[in-house]
């Protein structure tokens, strides 16, 4: 595998990422979640381990591994986990998802919209460290910015429901709902950690 293609092939991770961040957002708090979106979050966690294999074997065969690689190898980890974590909330929302409040996907949009933005931001934050790396740090910053919109509103809007409900699996869906976006942001964080660790060491 020479650049060009394992450039291509973090692109690719990247732009699945997003498609991703965007199925989970639109389901997370679907009182009836579409059930395609269900399946392709998973399908696409198949694909993400599927381009990780061929890299993982890319680096495995680099005798002298540079730093910058071992940072993309880092990188490749937590995009991994960030697919993972896409499909394990999908599945929390095949099995969860009947038992939420009708008002919740209109309450929670916010967490919604954190999680497609997010997403948006780590795609275009990989692909911006494979080019010019200006607008890196620009971008995880925004991710850390939405990170604590999730944490603070999240848990009020946990704490409000909790007063409001007389159902108890009502309650239990929104708490693993919610753990779960929570879980989404602290990886994508991680991800952009690296990133901003990877703009640092490119533009010095």
């Amino acid at each position: 595998m020479n650049k060009k293609e394992e450039k291509e092939h973090f692109f690719k991770l990247a732009d699945l990422l997003e498609e991703a961040g965007e199925a989970v957002a639109d389901i997370i708090f679907q009182p009836s979640p579409a059930e395609e979106k269900i399946k392709r979050a998973l399908e696409i966690e198949e694909q993400g381990d599927q381009i990780r294999d061929r890299l993982n074997e890319h680096f495995a065969k680099q005798q002298s591994v540079p730093y910058l690689a071992l940072d993309r190898a880092k990188l490749l980890r937590r995009i991994d986990d960030i697919l993972d974590e896409y499909a394990r909330t999908a599945r929390t929302v095949k099995e969860y998802g009947k038992f939420l409040p009708q008002d919740f996907a209109e309450r929670g949009k916010f967490i919604s919209d954190a999680i497609k933005s997010t997403s948006k931001d780590l795609r275009n934050a990989i692909k911006e460290i494979y080019t010019s790396f200006d607008n890196a740090m620009a971008l995880v910053n925004k991710i850390e910015e939405n990170r604590d919109i999730i944490v603070e509103k999240g848990m009020q809007l946990e704490a409000d429901y909790f007063e409001e409900l007389q159902g108890w699996k009502e309650f239990t869906a929104i708490e693993n709902m919610h753990k779960r976006a929570q879980a989404i942001i602290a990886k994508i964080k991680t991800a952009g950690e690296i990133l901003s660790l990877m703009a640092i060491k490119y533009i010095s």
